[in-house]
């Protein structure tokens, strides 16, 4: 550019040489030819005019040439100027500036550039660009210069430098090329911005972002977004899933939110949305949504309204929905599990007294039974009350049963061999217009379970089927190997993890509604007639299985019958072969037994059985006392019977201080309910004999005898 401004300055002093010398030689000679009087004044006048026209060129030249001179000057000046006017710029400016040559070796940068990276800048000039780039994008580096180099332009103008220090610096590149006339780049100018720190608030605001997904995704939380300006609602993927719709599916307006939600619940829900709206408030509702599937859900909303920072007014609820439909199933499973422990409460305690009067009653009405002869006018009458006391003991044992106060006698079970046993029984009972179906599970787990428990809940729940189908149907008996895990729990609130052994039967009845399986296991509840049923049969399945720690469950519709289900923890061990029932006298004898029961009325009707039957009585109120008899008489006592809970000491706990003391002396348990005996264990081993209150004096008679003479002996 310099030489093309050279080249047309000289052009412009020879133009103007040139047409000054030709005008001045055309009307020079003119002049002098017309007033020259002789040839001598002719030449003495030419030689004048040629002087002038020297003296004048040399003006006229030396004036351009000046003019030139100062122009060149005032260009070189302004120059100076400027580049000291950039250099103060590049040296003083905040950011950092460096120069690359064509092969990428810095041939400039400023001081932002060197405080940026911590060097000298006389340490880093001539030194390639890839030195001060962090290890893993020196590669990259090296493939996109050249690019940069051939067309200008970045795709990605980021690029991470490393301290002195060791530390990585991200800066922003805003690059430009500098060619020569040929077109070749002969050096690179980019700016460096600083970005280190927005990454790591772009980084952080990302973790958090994906730690928000993570956390609404963990918790089943769906987000919504409400603009109050344009009316549009807005909800994630996993919102419009509680709500029972596709995404898609939403039209993001207020009305299509209401239409999803119960129709019992919307005036709630728009009663609390206002409340918040008004005060700026959190929103917070539990309310019912139709989901996928057509069935109701529990929702939790909560969200907070926003409000324009110059007028104050709402402008946008966001926030978050999740699914309590689980949550509120275990509230009211706890809410009926509590109702039914406060009910068993109150069962037991009056099965607890009603037990000792019946204990009472049926003694005493069976002695004196025994004494009236069959022609005497009262012995119908007296075995009228033997019969309803008998009827009535029965009627305890399920009150019992269901306040599962009843001492257990657990063994290892197969119930399929408990089924099986029982089945020709269970088909007598239901009649021939049932058809029973039996399908049992191959390799079935063994439980740990009363026997005789579990078969009186095996004929409850199939009683409750044949009264669910007096026109006659199918009774399907079915057992199975089940596992409940999380995901299971996640569907079915009721049950806990583990492997159980499930028995259930299933019948072609009349179903049931909501508002009566609600109720199924309470005791005294029935749909049947006035006198045809107690309500106990459903409620002691439900008393015995929990109180073998198992769980129950019903699924019944209108019309399409019932399954009842019932689930006992699985054991590893094999089930032991039950031996045939030995069958025992109600002989007496003369040994010598200790009665400890702590009613008194029980204990001297125990006392008067036996010693009608020949045996020498001991008797105490208590387990002390039992022990302090002992110390007198125990080698002369063969047998003691005890009852599992007493106020002071309770049977188990008299049987293991006397055991070792007196190795020969032989036990009996004989179970009862204790309000000051709740802490007890009611699980009897199974190497221990038991007899149940209310007993009739033959079954004590006969249990006696047996341990007197070794039967039943672990």
């Amino acid at each position: 550019m310099m030489r093309g401004a050279a080249l047309r300055t000289s052009l412009r002093i020879a133009g103007i040489y040139a047409l000054m010398s030709v005008t001045w030689i055309m009307l020079s000679d003119r002049l002098v030819e017309s007033i020259a009087p002789t040839a001598v004044a002719l030449a003495w006048l030419q030689s004048v005019k040629g002087l002038a026209f020297v003296l004048l060129t040399a003006v006229v030249i030396g004036l351009l040439v000046y003019r030139q001179a100062a122009r060149a000057e005032a260009a070189r000046e302004r120059l100076r100027e400027r580049e000291a006017y950039f250099r103060n710029l590049f040296e003083s400016a905040p950011t950092a500036y460096q120069s690359l040559d064509a092969d990428g070796r810095i041939l400039d940068v400023n001081p932002a550039w060197c405080d940026l990276l911590g060097h000298e800048r006389e340490a880093v000039m001539g030194q390639p660009l890839s030195r001060f780039v962090v290890a893993d994008q020196r590669s990259e580096l090296a493939e996109r210069f050249p690019e940069f180099l051939a067309t200008g332009a970045m795709d990605d103008p980021e690029l991470q430098l490393r301290h002195r220090d060791g530390h990585p610096v991200t800066v922003s590149v805003d690059g430009r090329l500098q060619r020569d006339a040929a077109g070749r780049v002969v050096r690179t100018h980019c700016v460096l911005h600083d970005i280190t720190r927005r990454k790591q608030m772009e980084d952080q605001l990302r973790d958090q972002g994906e730690r928000l997904f993570l956390a609404l995704e963990g918790a089943r939380l769906g987000t919504f977004d409400w603009d109050l300006r344009t009316g549009e609602i807005v909800w994630d993927r996993r919102h419009a899933e509680l709500f029972g719709v596709r995404l898609e599916e939403f039209d993001g307006t207020y009305a299509g939110f209401l239409r999803r939600i119960h129709p019992d619940d919307r005036s709630l829900v728009e009663a609390r949305i206002e409340i918040a709206r008004a005060g700026r408030s959190l929103f917070q509702a539990e309310f019912r949504v139709r989901g996928a599937d057509g069935g109701w859900r529990w929702i939790a909303g909560t969200g907070r309204f926003m409000s324009d920072a110059g007028t104050g007014e709402p402008i946008r609820m966001g926030g978050v929905a999740q699914d309590i439909s689980e949550r509120k199933n275990l509230e009211a499973q706890l809410l009926q599990a509590q109702k039914m422990e406060a009910v068993g409460q109150l069962a037991g305690g009056v099965a607890h007294d009603f037990n000792n009067l019946l204990q009472v009653i049926n003694g005493y009405a069976e002695m004196a039974l025994e004494g009236l002869d069959a022609h005497h006018p009262a012995h119908a009458s007296v075995g009228e009350v033997v019969g309803a006391g008998t009827r009535a003991a029965r009627l305890v044992a399920q009150l019992l049963a269901f306040s599962r106060r009843q001492v257990i006698v657990p063994e290892d079970l197969d119930l399929d061999e408990v089924v099986g046993r029982a089945l020709d029984l269970v088909r007598r009972s239901l009649g021939e217009h049932i058809r029973v179906q039996w399908s049992p599970q191959h390799r079935l787990g063994n439980v740990r379970a009363d026997r005789g428990q579990m078969e009186q809940v095996l004929m409850n729940l199939c009683l409750n089927a044949r009264d669910a189908m007096p026109g006659g149907g199918d009774l399907v008996l079915r057992t199975e190997n089940v596992v409940f895990d999380a995901e299971y729990r996640r569907h079915h609130a009721w049950a806990r993890p583990g492997r159980y052994v499930g028995l259930s039967v299933t019948d072609t009845g009349t179903g049931m509604p909501p508002e009566v399986l609600e109720r199924i296991w309470e005791p005294f509840f029935t749909t049947k007639e006035p006198d045809k049923g107690t309500g106990l049969g459903l409620s002691t399945v439900y008393g015995i299985i929990r109180q073998h720690e198992g769980l129950v469950h019903v699924d019944s519709e209108p019309g399409r019958g019932t399954t009842l289900a019932v689930y006992l923890p699985q054991v590893e061990r094999s089930a032991a072969a039950v031996a045939a029932p030995v069958q025992t006298t109600a002989h007496g004898g003369e040994e010598t037994i200790l009665v400890v029961e702590d009613n008194d009325s029980v204990r001297d009707l125990m006392r008067t059985v036996l010693e009608r039957a020949g045996y020498r009585v001991l008797a105490a109120s208590g387990g002390r006392e039992a022990l302090d008899l002992l110390e007198v008489h125990g080698e002369q006592v063969d047998l003691a019977i005890l009852d599992v809970v007493m106020p002071d000491l309770g049977g188990r706990e008299v049987h293991d201080r006397a055991r070792d003391r007196w190795p020969d002396l032989r036990f009996l348990f004989a179970s009862g309910y204790s309000l000051d005996g709740v802490h007890t264990d009611f699980v009897l081993a199974e190497e221990f004999a038991l007899i149940q209150k209310p007993f009739a004096a033959a079954d004590l008679l006969a249990a006696v005898r047996g341990q007197l003479d070794g039967v039943g002996e672990a």
